[in-house]
């Protein structure tokens, strides 16, 4: 593939190269490079410096990437999200360069069986190219994740906000179906509704592995203590754990005392002892800045035992070691959020390099 420093493909590869090291898996380079090729070749052949907000709905200056990390206490992945197609194309061919990036993406990483049933699913839970809605926000997504003793997975994230309500929440009942968990929907959707709408749905596949699904529910305004109370129905050893109450301490300070503005949601499925449960918050509307962001993650993770080196080391690695800005909003963080998987804690952010690429 040609270079071009204009083009922000050609950045946040370059970013991503400088990463590959930093979370051990150099011997995965050819797959991870070839993983990014394949799904931001066209979808991130943008002018750096100017941006196509009616193309994404992955962050708010219309970037369709971010790199993500799970930090726990066990050596971080190496993560990033993004989806297929042209910019601007039509919901359709976005739809169309969707599947193809899915048979792609599922060969590299040694998951094309799987990824065969998925299809199938894929097809009932969404229209068909021709039938496609005319939106802007796409249908699919797609993350990565690379361990250095480990094979890596493929996450498919598919829009839930289509069709009316109703449909939206038959649809969340489908593919629960899928994985033996509809009573754990219903428990969820007993507590949350009405304040709380489908988002979307996500089906993990790693070798070696069964597909693991997740649920997304959104909410703008939604109270800290329905999410508390979501997240202790969901995972029990949550309370034992104090897990939502640092988070909440650390990352929101005084601001829990007010309502939250943009947050997400999710369970994991099948409803077993690894099922996870997780609440992230919009970045851009939960800190003044990026200075403020990382000094409040910086707390919180250490104070928690999560892995800060490895934010840390991202963020210097980004930014290249320059400080982040303490003016206007968060940019380069879009959410931070904590999870439970078992009795396993951990921090989930999501960043935006393109923030970086055109400040």
């Amino acid at each position: 593939m040609g270079s071009d420093a204009s083009l922000l493909r050609d950045q946040v590869r370059g970013q991503l190269e400088q990463l590959i090291p930093l979370f051990g898996v150099s011997r995965q380079t050819l797959c991870v490079l070839a993983a990014f090729d394949m799904l931001c070749g066209e979808s991130l052949a943008l002018d750096a410096n100017a941006r196509a907000p009616e193309h994404s709905r992955i962050n708010t200056d219309g970037t369709p990437f971010q790199f993500a990390l799970t930090l726990g206490r066990t050596p971080a992945p190496l993560q990033f999200l993004s989806e297929a197609g042209r910019p601007r194309s039509d919901a359709g061919e976005r739809l169309k360069a969707s599947y193809a990036a899915l048979r792609g993406l599922a060969g590299v990483c040694g998951v094309a069986g799987q990824s065969k049933l998925l299809m199938r699913v894929l097809r009932d839970l969404l229209p068909g190219p021709r039938q496609a809605e005319a939106t802007t926000s796409g249908y699919l997504w797609f993350a990565l994740a690379f361990w250095a003793d480990a094979p890596p997975a493929l996450t498919v994230y598919v829009n839930g906000r289509v069709g009316s309500e109703p449909e939206q929440w038959q649809r969340l009942e489908r593919f629960a179906d899928l994985f033996g968990s509809v009573g754990r929907l219903h428990a969820l959707a007993s507590l949350a509704r009405p304040l709380l709408g489908p988002l979307g749905m996500a089906v993990t596949l790693r070798a070696g592995a069964p597909p693991r699904g997740r649920i997304y529910l959104h909410a703008f305004g939604a109270e800290l203590t329905l999410y508390r109370a979501l997240f202790l129905q969901a995972s029990p050893t949550a309370e034992r754990l104090d897990v939502f109450e640092q988070f909440a301490h650390h990352v929101l300070g005084d601001d829990v005392r007010y309502p939250t503005r943009s947050g997400v949601f999710s369970i994991e499925l099948p409803d077993d002892v690894d099922a996870g449960v997780k609440l992230e918050l919009c970045a851009h509307c939960a800190f003044a800045h990026d200075a403020d962001a990382a000094r409040r993650v910086t707390n919180w993770l250490t104070a928690s035992g999560l892995d800060e080196p490895a934010y840390q080391s991202t963020i210097a690695s980004l930014t290249g070691a320059q400080p982040l800005a303490d003016h206007g909003r968060a940019a380069l963080h879009a959410y931070v959020g904590v999870g439970v998987r078992g009795a396993m804690p951990y921090a989930s952010i999501y960043l935006n390099p393109g923030a970086l690429v055109c400040a």
